[in-house]
């Protein structure tokens, strides 16, 4: 028999959003009074060497403050405009001019291609001349990118599609760039599609307008990787299984797989939503199979489109259709399990015909665990990235492409990191590097070319903006820019926690409450994003695949605390000391 009631209702639910809750509020707390802000600009010049500042709570909260009341303002004349017939016409314009300010933004700051975006162009420039160097173990270190795509085999989906782009449309990064504007833009409009599809509504602005003002998305135009490609296609997969959990369509979840397993060929993050996927069908599981054959003619399946007989001669046909039901649900995770491991065999095989070396096994991963050689570069003196080419340079001078002798290696290097600092010092580095890399780390200023003092030829070109960035008032204007990131990170995360725990509460309080799948799959999504980074190599865009929970559930929890503010303000004393709950959002589903 499944699980009972309790366990559907109180102890998965309730767990995750526990655990959400405990670990972002103190992040949220951490905030007032530790900065992990300043330390951005040592990226390149020194290594991020220096360790996490103290934060200005006074500074911090008035910043925030200023963010809310700018949003408040934006939301009542959201409330307005969504009356207008021109509605759609008017949020259209929203996204199209959104897709406009990357492109601009990426023509006035047109930073080099680098790390391995960089590495990847020199694949693709050796692909397109038919040289093929980069599958094959050519074992130096003179040029990572003749053995690149052997040692990263993952890498080899994007970077062919790097080459498709080359081969096809012009051999230019701009070509590449103005693509990723699109992915970008995509990604926006995806997830407001989302959320109109969790809310049941057909339009909402100041949904649209979180979604064309998140400036991560604005400042990473520049950054051409798999990122980006990997989030649009998760985005279309979530909104083909929230559409699946509203209809039920076969349709609708044979597109949800197809889209995460191309998301899953771009980046294996897929994998991360694929086990979210998975949480709630058993859930869904569970809950249709609350009853016994020999139950009493009132139980129900609870699935839709299927109701229990009135008569005990339905006995039979429930337990058919429960048999069917369970078929279903086991052909959707059968499928989930496919779509992330086909596409790379597919593309292993291809590579394979035209006598190219490839990896094999059942895993989707490289010859040797790259988890264990990234972790030997393990570097408590910093925040950023742990290695600076340690790594890399102690696999393969030191150890041959063989799991057996990484794992050796791994131990040996991680011991000795160990006997070092102990493993205390090692947990008290993990913690900071993990707050600094969903803070600052997350959209550090070095990734859109205005970040680092030291480094202005780290533009293709001067522009009037970049000597303005790196002129006279370049500090104040970095600084703002940074800032105002930030601060919006940490409203959009309050809102989200705020909304977690109040579904916490609901579910707390009533056994009976109703389950928000959509809110429980975004939620038990992002604490995977945090566990699988909380132990990789830090680098900013890492966790850019939590923005897709962040903006939906800042879109859903800031109109809450809008309208709880507004109640507030309206209220007299007496009314103020009584609000405990937060107000529902005022807004009427078109």
């Amino acid at each position: 028999m499944p699980p009972s009631n309790k366990l559907l209702r109180q102890l998965v639910p309730q767990s995750i959003y526990l655990i959400f809750a405990a670990i972002f509020s103190i992040f949220l707390a951490v905030a007032f009074f530790v900065d992990a802000f300043w330390k951005s600009d040592t990226w390149f010049s020194r290594g991020d060497l220096q360790m996490l500042g103290p934060q200005n709570p006074l500074l911090q909260a008035l910043g925030i403050a200023v963010w809310f009341l700018v949003l408040y303002g934006a939301w009542r004349v959201a409330k307005r405009l969504d009356q207008s017939q021109f509605i759609r016409l008017i949020i259209a314009g929203l996204f199209l001019g959104f897709f406009g300010l990357i492109n601009l933004f990426i023509y006035y700051f047109p930073v080099h291609a680098y790390d391995d975006a960089l590495v990847i162009r020199i694949v693709v420039d050796d692909l397109l001349r038919g040289n093929f160097i980069s599958f094959f173990d050519t074992m130096t270190l003179e040029n990572k990118a003749k053995n690149y795509l052997y040692l990263f085999p993952l890498q080899v989906p994007f970077t062919l599609y790097t080459y498709a782009i080359h081969n096809l449309i012009g051999d230019s990064y701009t070509w590449t760039r103005i693509i990723n504007t699109i992915w970008i833009t995509g990604s926006s409009y995806v997830i407001y599609q989302i959320y109109l599809l969790w809310q049941q509504k057909r339009h909402d602005f100041f949904a649209a307008l979180i979604c064309t003002t998140f400036i991560p998305f604005i400042l990473l135009g520049a950054w051409v990787y798999n990122d980006f490609p990997a989030i649009f296609l998760s985005c279309i997969a979530i909104y083909f299984f929230t559409l699946w959990q509203q209809q039920g369509r076969k349709r609708a979840i044979i597109l949800c797989l197809i889209a995460l397993a191309f998301a899953n060929l771009f980046r294996p993050i897929a994998l991360l939503l694929a086990l979210s996927f998975a949480l709630i069908i058993v859930l869904r599981w569970i809950k249709s199979g609350q009853y016994k054959p020999d139950q009493s003619t009132s139980a129900k399946v609870l699935w839709q489109g299927v109701e229990a007989a009135d008569s005990t001669s339905s006995t039979t046909r429930r337990d058919n259709d429960a048999r069917k039901l369970l078929l279903n649900y086991l052909w959707i995770l059968f499928g989930l399990f496919i779509a992330i491991q086909l596409p790379h065999k597919l593309v292993n095989g291809a590579l394979a015909l035209g006598g190219v070396p490839t990896y094999s096994g059942l895993s989707t991963s490289a010859p040797a665990p790259k988890w264990m050689w990234l972790n030997i570069g393990y570097d408590y003196k910093r925040l950023g990235v742990w290695s600076y080419n340690e790594a890399y340079s102690t696999f393969v001078s030191e150890a041959p492409i063989d799991e057996d002798a990484v794992n050796t290696l791994f131990k040996q290097e991680i011991a000795k990191k160990w006997q070092e600092i102990g493993l205390t010092g090692t947990l008290s580095h993990w913690a900071k590097k993990t707050y600094w890399q969903w803070t600052e780390g997350t959209y550090q200023a070095v990734y859109y070319g205005i970040g680092d003092p030291a480094r202005p030829d780290y533009f293709a070109h001067p522009t009037a903006a970049t000597q303005f960035a790196h002129g006279e008032h370049g500090e104040t204007f970095r600084y703002t820019v940074r800032r105002i990131t930030q601060l919006q990170n940490w409203l959009y995360l309050f809102a989200a926690t705020c909304v977690v725990v109040l579904a916490f509460k609901r579910a707390s309080r009533d056994q009976d409450a109703p389950l928000d799948e959509t809110l429980l799959l975004l939620a038990f999504y992002t604490l995977m994003v945090f566990g699988m980074y909380m132990l990789w190599e830090s680098k900013s865009r890492y966790i850019l695949s939590s923005t897709i929970p962040l903006l939906l559930l800042a879109s859903y929890g800031l109109p809450q605390l809008f309208a709880r503010f507004e109640a507030a303000l309206k209220a007299t004393p007496e009314q103020q000391t009584t609000m405990i709950e937060p107000i529902p959002a005022t807004e009427t589903q078109n």
